[in-house]
C-alpha cells in the first residue's frame, strides 16, 4: 500500500513539474513574437502614413523575427527565418521611394502570416486585412480592428477588408 501511495505522489509530482516546464517556454515565445509585432507596426505604421520604411525598421523586424526563432521550432521556426531574410532583404536595399518600401513590406507580411497560420495562439489581439489594389502581396497584419492600410497610405487608408489567416 505504501509502494502505491509514494509512486502516486512521484507521478504527481512528476505530472505537475512537467506542465510547468512548458509554461515557460510558452511565455517567452509570446513575448518574443510581441517584439517581433512591435517592429512589424512601426513599419506598417510608417507605411500607412505616407512614410519610407528606413532600413532600420526592416533590421528592426529581421532581428525580432531571429530571436523569436530562437523559442519556436519545426515549421514556426522555417517561417521566421524567411520573414527575417525578407526584412534583411529590405534592409540591404534600403528602400528610397515608398513602393519600393510597400513591396517590401509585402514579403515580410507574407512570411507573417504564414508564421501566424502555421501557430494560430499567437494571432490573438490581431487582425489580417487585405487590399485588392495592392501592387504586392496584398495581406498585412495590425492589431487594430479599423484598417489602416500600409499599401495606399492616407490617400485610401480605409481601403482593406478583414481576411484569413491563410499565406
Amino acid at each position: 500500500m505504501r509502494l502505491v501511495t509514494v509512486l502516486t505522489m512521484m507521478g504527481v509530482l512528476f505530472v505537475a513539474c512537467g506542465q510547468q516546464g512548458t509554461e515557460p517556454a510558452q511565455s517567452s515565445a509570446k513575448e518574443s513574437a510581441e517584439d517581433l509585432f512591435t517592429a512589424y507596426e512601426r513599419v506598417r505604421s510608417q507605411l500607412a502614413n505616407g512614410e519610407v520604411a528606413s532600413g532600420e525598421s526592416f533590421n528592426s523586424v529581421a532581428e525580432a523575427a531571429r530571436a523569436t526563432s530562437n523559442v519556436l521550432s519545426g515549421a514556426a521556426k522555417g517561417h521566421l527565418e524567411q520573414l527575417a531574410s525578407a526584412a534583411e532583404s529590405a534592409a540591404d536595399r534600403a528602400p528610397q521611394e515608398l513602393n519600393q518600401a510597400r513591396e517590401a513590406f509585402g514579403e515580410v507580411s507574407r512570411h507573417l502570416i504564414a508564421l501566424l497560420s502555421a501557430e494560430p495562439d499567437l494571432t490573438e489581439g490581431r487582425h489580417v486585412f487585405e487590399c485588392p489594389m495592392a501592387k504586392s502581396y496584398p495581406k498585412w497584419v495590425q492589431a487594430s480592428d479599423t484598417v489602416s492600410n500600409p499599401y495606399m497610405g492616407p490617400e485610401m487608408a480605409t481601403c482593406g477588408v478583414a481576411s484569413e489567416w491563410q499565406p
